[in-house]
């Protein structure tokens, strides 16, 4: 993970339909290395991609209960928390109309991811405003709602910042995983074509490779029932 730009979420249902959920990511070397020039070049003397303070006072209000942010390291995030059953939620941060059932929904049978280009730009447009400068820094189609292809996309990250960047961002995926409430077993899962899949009695998990969701361009809705 120290070598290269990855991801990982696991969301684990409970029977009160509630969820846990915990994110976190790792830039890799050549991203660190870019984005501490860039800083830099800026005038930035130091150089903290991620604020645990500004990530935590964005949950402020929301219905992310139990918010935990870890910075470990100037290049890593942590983040946790639980959602409560979707009937009980407002919004996914004080600002905006967003709710986490746009995302992860969990009912007394299933539970599902739903990535979408709309709930994307949407989630991130309510990010503090360190982390969409450093949004944008991907110049993500999702984000800019800028029609690419795959390959279109990286040989635009290589002409902007180099092909190890481009190539990290190719070989890089984020890791999900989907759990049962404790209990119970899946019986069905339904994984919208996702990479390397392996599912056990209780838990599926997937991988998502980076581009592909920096590409989105249709809704993908990830499931597990039991």
């Amino acid at each position: 993970m120290l070598a290269s730009c990855g991801a990982s979420l696991s969301v684990k249902a409970g029977n009160d339909r509630s969820a846990k959920v915990q994110f976190g990511m790792e830039l890799g070397k050549v991203f660190a290395s870019t984005f501490e020039d860039i800083a830099q070049n800026t005038g930035a003397n130091d150089f903290d991609l991620f604020s645990e303070k500004e990530i935590s006072s964005a949950f402020n209000g929301s219905d992310f209960k139990d918010v935990k942010v870890s910075v470990p390291s100037k290049t890593s995030l942590s983040v946790s928390g639980t959602v409560p059953p979707s009937e009980k939620q407002k919004a996914v941060s004080n600002e905006g109309s967003l709710k986490i059932a746009n995302f992860v929904l969990c009912t007394d049978s299933s539970l599902t991811l739903i990535i979408s280009p709309e709930s994307v730009k949407g989630l991130s447009a309510q990010f503090p405003q360190e982390s969409r400068e450093f949004l944008d820094l991907f110049m993500a189609p999702v984000l800019t709602d800028e029609k690419m292809s795959i390959p279109e996309y990286l040989d635009l990250v290589a002409s902007v910042y180099g092909d190890d960047i481009a190539g990290e961002i190719k070989n890089a995926s984020i890791s999900v995983s989907l759990e049962c409430p404790s209990g119970k077993n899946i019986k069905k899962t339904s994984l919208s074509n996702a990479a390397s899949s392996k599912t056990g009695s209780s838990k599926t998990t997937f991988a998502i490779p980076l581009a592909d969701f920096l590409c989105l361009d249709l809704t993908r809705v990830f499931s597990i029932s039991w």
